[in-house]
């Protein structure tokens, strides 16, 4: 049920910034106040005498610093994605960062991965070659607007039959 209603949400908003006259800026501003005053109102019913007491911001090391700016340069980037791109290529970006923090963790922490996370690993990659027609771009072509048109497997087929022949190019 997330998946689903995860995936309307982002087709949703890339409708919104797609079909819309307003700036992507003016959009992104509208997003996060609305996020803030969520946020803000999660945060006073849970904490909000320790907050009046202490202060907002008390505890906030360099590190919860740099990590709110990061979070913050990500939502822009997603946004520009989405407005240039799609949803699509968001996911496949989101995935994309998943698996590259995987490898950093195993690399820098000795983490080790399981059965799991390598057939997840496979089905990603896989799903980057049949929406992406990687097979069609590692071929030489690159040819994208075919790629939609007709099966990677038939695509791959006919340039196969072309490297057979050299006098067809």
């Amino acid at each position: 049920m997330a998946t689903v209603l995860s995936g309307l949400a982002g087709v949703y908003s890339e409708k919104m910034l797609k079909d819309s006259s307003v700036s992507l800026w003016a959009r992104n501003l509208q997003m996060a106040t609305y996020s803030a005053m969520v946020g803000i109102g999660a945060l006073m019913l849970a904490d909000g005498d320790r907050v009046a007491q202490k202060g907002f911001f008390r505890g906030f090391t360099m590190a919860a610093w740099l990590s709110c700016g990061t979070n913050a340069l990500g939502g822009l980037l997603v946004a520009v994605v989405v407005k240039y791109m799609d949803n699509i290529v968001k996911n496949y970006a989101t995935s994309l960062a998943l698996l590259l923090t995987a490898v950093l963790s195993v690399v820098v922490f000795g983490t080790q991965i399981n059965i799991q996370f390598s057939l997840g690993t496979s089905l990603v990659i896989y799903s980057f070659m049949l929406y992406g027609g990687a097979l069609r771009i590692f071929a030489g072509t690159g040819n994208m607007d075919a790629m939609k048109k007709e099966p990677v497997h038939i695509q791959l087929q006919e340039q196969l039959r072309e490297w057979g022949n050299p006098q067809s190019g």
